[in-house]
Parts: structure tokens; C-alpha cells; sequence
């Protein structure tokens, strides 16, 4: 089979029912006795990949009987309903044991109908996902964490693209943890970069995880790096670079924040703020001294040192890499999450907001009822208001520019 480009290929495991109606039209073509059938290689391979004909399995089985049970007594009959694509060069010797056969015939059914309780559920989700593509491969490539999973509809162009950060404290968690929160966000016509980015040390929470990584600004970095691979490379996946956001959980929701506010890391990629239509963090961090003192006071010093420092280096930094020291210049839209564990962190950034005036660029939605875990599980959920309230905002500031 010829290689598919990007877009068309599908996840692997999604059934389609389809392939049932294939194999249910050989099955019976045999079970029906004193018939021939004359299948080619190439002709397996038509049947298989042809267009979705049938939307259950049921209805593709009632569909091969209904089809199979006129052959018995008229076998043109197939060809004037189906035409060519469904016949095959197949040849019929009509079975003068008219009775005998409709007998076979309704076994055949109950066979088809028991292969359909067993073989899995078809699901209207046909989903792309191209995975592992390396964003960035300069002289520091980290083969693991540079790397990001493209999710979106194989069969209608998305609404827009997202480049999702995963949360962890800056120090742990990987994309793969967010495929099914990709995926919900795709469903809802919402493509996903869903990326990985090199972590620091995690050593302060116990001696089991590793004591060296990286430091701020290293993280945003590759936040811009992979911003960038997808502003470069988004048609060549039929996304539409002026419809691109920027969106993360946790520690991704400080990097979408700050890669939407400080304008020099997409700066060193020939991009701008502009580049971004509107950034989408879910309970992040945008104070990060206030997010330090809160540590202090909560955890003790040592854990603030480890942690907080650890990530961004010495403590007269932590400003230079807060999202809320660049709310003055601020000129990208944004709509900012968060939960009740949280909500402080939300609220001095929500407060400065307020008294700059912002109020109508940037909007904040509290999940108070929700815990900082069970609000990031939410999203990836049929039903959920958080990631409704996302797909609604990004797609009101794209209808806004049409």
C-alpha cells in the first residue's frame, strides 16, 4: 500500500465497520454453497479500504443479507445494487435448493451478528496522530523530551490548533500522560501539538527521582522551539497558521503564559506575539516570588529552595520569569483556569488584571468545586464544562477574524 501522508494517517486500533461488511460478504458468498467468487489482491485491498458504508455493525450486517438473499434467486440483482465496488468478478451458480439455502442463509446472519458482539465497538472517531515528531534537533537535542504528538480529525480540517504543555512541577510528567486530553480537544475540532520539553532536577521530592536537569529559561525555550516547528510545518498538516493557541496545565500553564507575555523567546525563532491568537493556561503559576513564599510558608524552606529554585536559579530571578511582570506590555488574548487548589496563584494575577485595565484581553473562569488533579482529568472526559469553556473561547476568537 502506497505510504499516506501525514494527515491520513489514522491511530492505530480504531475499527471500522467497514471491514465487517467485507468479511460478511465472504462469509456468505461461501456459506451460500455452489457459488464462486474470483478475489484478486488488489481487489481485497479496494474492498477494505473503500469509503465508511455503513454506520454499525448491525446495519452492515442486515445489509449483507439483504444484498446476499436476492443473489439466491437473481444474482444481477447485486450488481444493479451495488455496482462494481461491491461484486468483485464475483460469479454465481444459483442453488436450485432454493430452501436449503435461505436455511444456510439465516445461519449465515446469526454468524455475522455473533462476530458482531465481539469484535470492538465502532466509534465515529477517526483521528490522525502523527507521534514523536523531533520539533527541535540542534547540537542539545534530547532524543525523549524534544519531541511532540500531532492530534487532529482525519476526515474535516480543524478549527483551530493548540500547543499543549503537560504539567509537573517543571520536574516531572511527559505528553504521553495528555494523549487522551489530546484527543477530547481533537474530537471537538481542536488540533493538538501535544509536546514534551526537558525537565529539571525532582530530587527534592525524594531520593527515587534524578537530582540534575535543566534550569529556567531552558523550559520556555522549548516551549518556542516547538512553537515554532508548528508555525513552520502547520500546512503541510492542513492546519491554518493564523488559528494557532498556546495552552498547558500546571507548570505548562506558567509556559503558555509566559511564551504569550515575553515576547524574546519566539523572538530568537523570527516570530511574535502576534503569532499567537490566544494563550489558554490552566492552574498555573504567574507570580513566581509569591509562588515561592507560598511554598516556604506551606512546605518549608528546604522544599521551596529544591523545588522553586531549583527550577529557575537564585531568587532575584523569579520575576524576570513570571508571566505578571510583562502584564503591562500584555497585547495577546487570554483566558486563564483554575481550580480551588490553586485559586490564590490565580487571583494575584486576576487582581493586577483588574488594576491595569486588562480585564477585557484577559479572563479568568474558577473551577472552585474542583482540585487541582481532578480539574486537568476533567478535560480529557466526554462531558466536561473546562474543556467546553476552552473549545468555546478558542473558536469565538477564530469566527471573530472570519
Amino acid at each position: 500500500m502506497a505510504a499516506l501522508s501525514p494527515p491520513q494517517i489514522d491511530r492505530i486500533g480504531i475499527f471500522y465497520p467497514h471491514h465487517t461488511a467485507c468479511t460478511g460478504v465472504i462469509i456468505l458468498v461461501w456459506v451460500l454453497g455452489e457459488q464462486k467468487s474470483r478475489w484478486t489482491e488488489d481487489q481485497t485491498q479496494q474492498c477494505l479500504m473503500r469509503d465508511r458504508s455503513f454506520e454499525s455493525i448491525w446495519s452492515t450486517a442486515f445489509e449483507v443479507i439483504r444484498l446476499s438473499s436476492k443473489t439466491i434467486f437473481d444474482p444481477s440483482r447485486l450488481i444493479e445494487e451495488t455496482g462494481p465496488t461491491m461484486t468483485h468478478e464475483m460469479i454465481f451458480k444459483p442453488s436450485k435448493r432454493v430452501v436449503a439455502d435461505v436455511a444456510k442463509l439465516l445461519t449465515a446472519f446469526v454468524f455475522v451478528l455473533t462476530i458482531g458482539t465481539l469484535l470492538p465497538t465502532a466509534t465515529a472517531d477517526p483521528l490522525s496522530e502523527t507521534l514523536d515528531i523531533a520539533y527541535y534537533e540542534g547540537d542539545d537535542f534530547d532524543s525523549e523530551k524534544h519531541r511532540l504528538d500531532l492530534i487532529l480529525q482525519a476526515d474535516q480540517p480543524a478549527q483551530a490548533t493548540m500547543l499543549w504543555i503537560h504539567g509537573g512541577a517543571w520536574a516531572f510528567g511527559d505528553r504521553k500522560a495528555d494523549m487522551d486530553l489530546a484527543r477530547a480537544f481533537a474530537r471537538d475540532g481542536i488540533a493538538v501539538a501535544n509536546m514534551s520539553y526537558r525537565l529539571s532536577r525532582g530530587d527534592w521530592r525524594g531520593e527515587e527521582f534524578p537530582s540534575t536537569g535543566v534550569q529556567h529559561p531552558e523550559h520556555i525555550k522549548d516551549v518556542a522551539r516547538a512553537f515554532a516547528w508548528l508555525h513552520a510545518n502547520a500546512e503541510d498538516y492542513g492546519l491554518d497558521t493564523g488559528r494557532l493557541f498556546v495552552g498547558g496545565f500546571s507548570a505548562g500553564g506558567h509556559l503558555s503564559a509566559l511564551l504569550a507575555m515575553d515576547e524574546r523567546y519566539l523572538a530568537d525563532h523570527d516570530l511574535a506575539l502576534s503569532d499567537i491568537t490566544a494563550a489558554v493556561p490552566v492552574a498555573g503559576g504567574y507570580d513566581l516570588e509569591a509562588y515561592y513564599q507560598a511554598i516556604e510558608e506551606g512546605l518549608g524552606e528546604e522544599t521551596a529552595i529544591g523545588h522553586v529554585l531549583g527550577v529557575f536559579g537564585p531568587r532575584d530571578g523569579l520575576p524576570e520569569a513570571s508571566p505578571l511582570t510583562y502584564l503591562e506590555t500584555a497585547s495577546i488574548p487570554m483566558l486563564v483556569l483554575t481550580e480551588g487548589q490553586t485559586a490564590d496563584y490565580t487571583k494575584i494575577f486576576d487582581d493586577a488584571v483588574s488594576a491595569t485595565g486588562k480585564t477585557g484581553l484577559i479572563q479568568f473562569s474558577y473551577y472552585n468545586d474542583e482540585t487541582h488533579a481532578s480539574l486537568v482529568a476533567s478535560l480529557s472526559e466526554e462531558e466536561s464544562a473546562a474543556r467546553d469553556e476552552m473549545v468555546a473561547y478558542m473558536k469565538s476568537l477564530v469566527d471573530s477574524d472570519n
